[in-house]
């Protein structure tokens, strides 16, 4: 069993959040086009070693209604948020994980 990453009480393996856990943190839920904070990490492209900003994991909220956790990867052309594998989603809000 896993635990509730808002109250900590046990949960159903795969979830993060009790659905009235997840009602009372609504309200921080923050917009797709407001980065968290960042550090700098260099990925290596055709082109040589490119600095790109990586956000640390958040919660997030897709377009499709998945809520799951992802990084946000971005430079001055690029924005993409990623889960850990790295498989895109098209995220329309984030919020930090409670601790």
């Amino acid at each position: 069993m896993a635990k509730c990453k808002c109250c900590g009480r046990t949960i159903w393996s795969g979830v993060l959040l009790h659905s009235e856990c997840y009602e009372q943190l609504r309200q921080i839920w923050r917009p797709e086009d407001e980065n968290p904070e960042s550090h700098v990490e260099f990925l290596e492209t055709d082109e040589g070693a490119v600095a790109y900003q990586v956000s640390d994991e958040v919660l997030v909220k897709t377009s499709d209604g998945w809520r799951g956790i992802a990084r946000l990867h971005y430079d001055d052309d690029d924005r993409a948020w990623l889960t850990h594998d790295g498989t895109p989603v098209d995220v329309v809000a984030w919020m930090p994980i409670p601790d």
